[in-house]
């Protein structure tokens, strides 16, 4: 690893854990709420954004804000995980995660969903049907970090190759 990078805990880089729940009751017909079978596992592409009022909910969800990270804590061999394009609201399996000052998003997105990170959560997830990931060990995940510019890079040169990636599907379709 280089010397200007730091090695961390997830807690150390974020908030994840801290989310406010809403009564669906309290949710407007026309707001967002993301299920967990609305993104496409490991691409993490939202495949429908559907609103209240073309859903049955009821319970709680998880409000969210364009910008935080969505980490779903349910089967996380399935690779859930993006940066929400717009606020609304998710299931309480989906964590968002607002991301503090020394990590950009999109870096903390794709470290989520990095086989790394990925190896790491099996290891701990508990559960055998539905096995989740606990607050406590996610927080306790580690995290390398790099400068800002860096992280930048990295995310740009990762969106190029997704992007790659799905124009080669494409054509083979």
């Amino acid at each position: 690893m280089p010397d200007n990078w730091v090695l961390t805990t997830i807690d150390s880089v974020c908030d994840y854990g801290y989310s406010e729940n809403v009564n669906v009751d309290e949710i407007a017909l026309s707001e967002w709420i993301l299920e967990l079978e609305d993104i496409e596992k490991d691409s993490g592409c939202v495949v429908a954004q559907r609103s209240k009022k073309d859903r049955t909910v009821n319970g709680v969800r998880h409000r969210f804000v364009k910008g935080d990270v969505l980490y779903s804590k349910l089967r996380t061999y399935l690779n859930k995980v993006l940066v929400a394009p717009t606020d609304g609201y998710c299931t309480t399996e989906i964590i968002p995660v607002k991301s503090y000052d020394c990590v950009i998003p999109e870096y903390l997105c794709a470290w989520l969903r990095s086989p790394f990170f990925l190896s790491y959560t099996a290891e701990c997830c508990y559960g055998v049907k539905m096995p989740r990931l606990s607050t406590t060990d996610a927080r306790k995940g580690i995290i390398p970090i790099p400068p800002i510019n860096e992280q930048k890079r990295i995310t740009q040169k990762l969106s190029k190759i997704s992007e790659l990636l799905s124009n080669f599907s494409i054509s083979i379709d």
